[in-house]
């Protein structure tokens, strides 16, 4: 639906070529309807969406992107509506980045800290299973000479070589 060629914020659109034109689904945009970010218009029984709402639309998913709460994310929408300043609406938004940049640091502090836990007991289990794998295979050999027991396993779990007999070279 081409409104005013002036631009995009003249333009109107259907609720599909909306979706098209940010790759999400109609329902998706229904469903930010229901939390009261999109006004859309009405022809008859078609929603309209103008380039006003197009902006928010982006902005809404910019925001989940980064992580906000569709709450947080409505808060600073509203205040385009009643705080043509734009002080007010910068004040949000920056307080709310802020309060996420927060949030990430000390997600990122804990996930280091599992990270290192998870690196600790992943030697320990893998240092665990050579020796048991070890004591089971060293004398398993089968008739035709060769080990029953597979290749031997890496820290990483990739391949290694052989398990040689007792007295042999590889």
């Amino acid at each position: 639906m081409n409104g005013n060629p002036q631009g995009t914020m003249d333009r109107l659109y259907t609720i599909t070529e909306l979706a098209k034109r940010v790759s999400v689904t109609p329902r998706t945009i229904r469903y930010y309807e229901t939390k009261g970010l999109l006004s859309p218009r009405r022809a008859g029984n078609t929603r309209v969406y103008s380039g006003r709402e197009l902006a928010r639309l982006k902005i809404v998913l910019r925001g989940k992107r980064l992580g906000f709460s569709l709450a947080d994310i409505k808060e600073c929408l509203d205040l385009y509506d009643v705080e043509p300043s734009r002080i007010g609406r910068l004040e949000c938004l920056l307080e709310k980045v802020r309060q996420r940049v927060v949030e990430l640091e000390a997600q990122r502090r804990d996930i280091e800290v599992m990270l290192k836990d998870l690196g600790g007991i992943q030697r320990q289990v893998a240092d665990a299973f050579e020796e048991r794998r070890s004591a089971v295979c060293d004398g398993a050999v089968n008739e035709a000479g060769g080990s029953r027991c597979g290749p031997r396993r890496t820290d990483d779990g990739v391949a290694g070589g052989r398990p040689q007999r007792k007295g042999t070279a590889r």
